[in-house]
């Protein structure tokens, strides 16, 4: 849940950043510095995904055992 309110949150801001440069006519500077940006911001949510699902994976397998140790 978090993963995709912060994804819709960033792709928000890209669709508004790119709206208020593109009636500014300098389209290709602002692409080329968000896609610098971009590659911050990237690593960012793929490291929190990540984390997330490794964490949901451990919860999934901890509730597996704890129901074979329970039967």
């Amino acid at each position: 849940m978090l993963f995709s309110v912060s994804l819709l949150g960033f792709l928000i801001w890209v669709h508004l950043f790119l709206y208020e440069k593109k009636s500014e006519g300098n389209l290709f500077y602002i692409l080329f510095t968000l896609l610098e940006m971009s590659k911050f911001l990237y690593l960012i949510i793929i490291g929190f995904s990540v984390i997330f699902f490794g964490f949901g994976v451990y919860l999934l397998f901890k509730k597996k055992k704890n129901k074979a140790v329970n039967q």
